[in-house]
């Protein structure tokens, strides 16, 4: 028998004479352990960096924010606080640049008292916070903005009816990411001024923070728990730093749960490329396990000289990985700045470096095993008889379904260790089944397919490299689906987001409304409409709205029903004034699915019919004559539900979830909205100067900004996304690599055949660039068809929207792929055109 020994030492020698491929072996799973090990290190230090600046995330000890003004209660309730305090309202305003007569939408901040108490806003000239929290008319703005528009400090913005100098750029806000201001620059007004600007008028949606810095002594949590009541009568809010760093907490594990996910995919392409090399190392080494067999090794010891080789490679892969991974740790930070509210410094996570080997090396061992089993079937016989069949193990084989099984617990149970949520895990596992799936059969079809209608009569270079395709021990459907999975992931980027782009233009073409103008009080309607008119313009809609509060469903107080869980009441609807409107007749982004549309009613003392949008309703669990009591401006106004409608909030619109009918909340306070068409940029950025410069408090929306917006959005999300995503792209070449190198040997005696035949290193060239052509150009239109398919699914069922894919994508991710399949597979066959058949027939022996 021989012993234990024998074996650890055919496995040194054999990997000393394989070293060539098993190189690629290890290569094929660096990548994946490197994002795994990367993303886990950065989330624990997300998570220090969390802790050790936990109360920079709030700017605070204690946060009570709500939708309205402050009541005189809560004046002793705040000095019974004591501590010192800071206060804070926030709104959205046109900003007016003097010094150009451009206009932009800002969120504006005004705020008294040294808000924030921890952290320090980052001003260009440093310092100047210090010198606004004592001025009276100066501004603090986005350092982006003032780039954009062309700003000094010096110069003046307008904000409703005061003009401010700029005092310094805004840099960086403690607790807040850059991307918080990409739906609108941040502008900081002394609190003193508000009331002057003119924008505090009711109508307006304004956010109050009042913000505490207490003693160290005191309990916050118990102090929030005691003032809880109060706030939930009123409808206030209050923060603590623990609060915020449970929901920022929540937010970056999500987020790098997400990207732990896609770094596993990219493990998992790795693993099938292990397998594919495996399988076609062993069939390298029928011949030597054949010779084994005959001097007295057992196949458990056959098949352990090779184990130990897998084990080996998987270790080294694993700790290269690991290495990669602290280094790409330091990239991480910088492609999430955008994100990320805090600061967060480097440091090696043992348990992150622990956790990517492990999963690393599992992945290996996991993959390895199916090839593996090709072992048993070789016969002693084989090393002197060719003719003895060595295929590897049926379908029927029961250890190859047990291998199955166990790869596919070990994915899941994975998955779940990766993302911590059951349902998530279990999520992710489906979808791996069903890309990976669905991969396999679109590969499988195209296949056959190009098979069937083989292109008999095409030129010889055309048909030989097709058939290099199907020759014995092919790696055609791994590549397909490695190359495609990348392809996948990537086109569903592009198609996703270029087709949310593609609904908002298609939303401003064909005359459509493109600019909607707010904040508008009814004894400024005739002068905004003359301003429209001398461009030759009109609001193609007049919309009023009326604030109220929701107080009662069915005679039952939404406090209690909240509380109680009896109703599914929305925060943001519970919490703030809804907006309702009243009118005779629905519009174009609406549809009435139940119930019947009431156009006009004035019975003050009766119940009012109202319609509801449908998915409000569902989520609160009410219908048709179901009672709604709401405080319109201090007087109670009962109603009923008597219709439902669908509503497109899709449309560049005002939208409502209540909508009243005309007559009965004519009299009530209310502001307006006009929708208007601009038939070009320049028209509409002088009706923004223009009504700015006399009407301060109104508010435009322009569609053109909005497009811009959702582009810096999905541009900067899509940077991160395909910053994971090109691991899984790396690796699907490096596995392309792998196959290509593996089939060298094979490609030679091809290449040789060829020569002898007459055939010149150019037509070789050529056959093997029809193979690559049409290896990267199927794998192309796997990932492409999948990620229609994924992009559609996403246009239906998330975005509520169709979806019509742009042709140039397509066809330029198929060109894309192909050139990178065409230019590694020549990168790694070059010698092949130079050797003459003498030489490689001397070198086979």
């Amino acid at each position: 028998m021989i012993g234990n020994m024998f074996v650890w030492k055919m496995a040194w020698r054999e990997s000393r004479n394989s070293l060539g491929r098993l190189v690629l072996f290890v290569a094929s799973i660096v990548l994946g352990v490197a994002a795994l090990v990367s993303i886990t290190s950065f989330g624990d230090n997300l998570d220090k960096a969390i802790d050790e600046q936990a109360k920079t995330l709030l700017g605070a000890d204690l946060e009570i924010d709500g939708r309205m003004e402050f009541p005189e209660e809560f004046v002793a309730l705040f000095d019974s606080i004591g501590g010192e305090q800071a206060s804070e309202v926030r709104f959205s305003s046109m900003v007016l640049f003097p010094k150009s007569n451009d206009t932009r939408l800002s969120q504006i901040r005004a705020i008294t008292g040294n808000f924030p108490f921890y952290g320090e806003l980052e001003t260009n000239p440093a310092d100047a916070v210090y010198d606004f929290r004592a001025s009276t008319e100066k501004a603090l703005v986005d350092e982006t903005m003032m780039i954009q528009y062309g700003l000094e400090v010096g110069d003046s913005i307008k904000v409703g009816n005061v003009t401010y100098e700029i005092l310094a750029s805004l840099i960086s806000i403690p607790g807040e990411s850059l991307a918080q201001s990409i739906t609108g620059p941040r502008v900081f007004i002394p609190g003193s001024t508000l009331e002057a600007t003119g924008l505090d008028q009711r109508g307006s949606q304004l956010y109050y923070n009042q913000y505490f810095k207490l003693d160290p002594t005191v309990d916050v949590e118990a102090l929030v728990e005691q003032i809880n009541p109060m706030m939930e009568a009123y409808r206030f809010d209050a923060d603590t730093v623990e609060d915020r760093k449970r929901s920022l907490g929540r937010t970056l594990t999500n987020l790098t749960n997400f990207l732990n996910l896609v770094g596993f995919v990219a493990l998992l392409l790795g693993g099938l490329g292990i397998a594919s090399s495996i399988h076609v190392y062993i069939q390298r080494k029928v011949d030597t396990v054949a010779v084994l067999r005959c001097v007295g090794t057992s196949i458990r010891q056959a098949i352990m000289i090779y184990v130990i080789q897998a084990v080996a490679m998987g270790m080294i892969g694993a700790a290269i990985g690991s290495l990669i991974g602290l280094g790409v740790q330091r990239v991480v930070p910088i492609v999430l700045a955008d994100f990320l509210p805090i600061q967060i410094e480097f440091g090696i996570s043992y348990g992150a470096v622990a956790s990517g080997f492990i999963i690393g090396m599992s992945v290996t061992a996991l993959f390895a095993l199916q090839p593996l089993l090709s072992i048993r079937k070789i016969s002693p016989l084989r090393a002197i008889r060719r003719s003895v069949d060595s295929s590897p193990t049926d379908l029927k084989d029961p250890y190859r379904w047990i291998i199955y099984g166990i790869v596919a617990i070990g994915i899941l149970l994975t998955s779940l260790a990766l993302t911590g949520d059951p349902e998530i895990g279990f999520g992710f596992f489906g979808a791996v089944v069903v890309a990976f799936g669905l991969l396999s059969l679109i590969g499988t079809v195209i296949i056959k397919l190009s098979k069937k209608f083989f292109p008999a009569n095409s030129s010889y270079v055309v048909r030989q490299g097709l058939a290099n395709l199907y020759r014995p021990n092919n790696q055609t459907l791994v590549m397909i689906i490695t190359l495609g999975f990348g392809t996948f992931l990537i086109s569903t980027l592009f198609l996703t987001r270029d087709m949310l782009l593609d609904q908002i233009e298609i939303t401003s073409s064909e005359n459509q409304a493109n600019l909607v103008l707010y904040d508008i009080q009814t004894d400024q309607k005739d002068g905004i409409t003359s301003i429209l008119k001398d461009f030759n313009m009109d609001a193609s809609q007049d919309v009023p709205i009326v604030t109220m509060r929701m107080t009662h469903i069915n005679g039952e107080l939404v406090e209690v029903l909240r509380d109680s869980n009896l109703i599914d009441i929305p925060n943001w609807l519970y919490r703030r004034e809804v907006r309702a409107t009243y009118r005779q007749q629905i519009t174009d982004a609406e549809k009435i699915v139940d119930g019947e549309w009431i156009p006009y009613y004035d019975d003050f003392d009766g119940l009012v019919p109202i319609s509801v949008e449908v998915e409000v309703a569902k989520q609160m669990g009410v219908g048709l004559g179901d009672k709604f009591t709401f405080n319109v401006q201090g007087i109670p106004l009962q109603s009923y539900v008597a219709s439902l409608r669908e509503v497109n909030w899709q449309q560049v619109q005002p939208n409502f979830i209540f909508t009243f009918p005309d007559g009965i909340l004519n009299d009530a306070p209310q502001f307006h909205v006009y929708v208007t068409f601009s038939p070009d940029r320049e028209t509409g950025a002088a009706v923004q100067r223009e009504v700015i410069r006399n009407y301060g408090n109104v508010s435009i929306l322009d569609l053109q900004i909005i497009l811009n917006t959702v582009d810096n959005i999905l541009g900067r999300v899509s940077f991160v996304i395909q910053f994971m995503a090109l691991f899984s792209v790396i690796t699907g070449l490096i596995v392309l690599s792998g196959a290509v190198i593996a089939s060298r040997f094979q490609r030679m005696k091809e290449s040789v055949l060829l020569k002898t035949l007459g055939a010149r290193s150019k037509q070789v060239m050529r056959i093997m660039s029809v193979e690559y052509a049409v290896l990267g150009g199927m794998s192309a239109l796997t990932g492409i068809l999948l990620a229609i398919f994924g992009s559609w699914a996403l246009a239906w069922f998330v975005f509520e929207t169709t979806f019509v894919p742009d042709i140039l994508t397509v066809i330029g991710m198929i060109f894309i792929v192909m050139a990178l399949t065409l230019g590694i597979g020549h990168l790694n066959s070059r010698d092949i055109y130079r050797k003459s058949p003498l030489e490689v027939l001397r070198s086979d022996g």
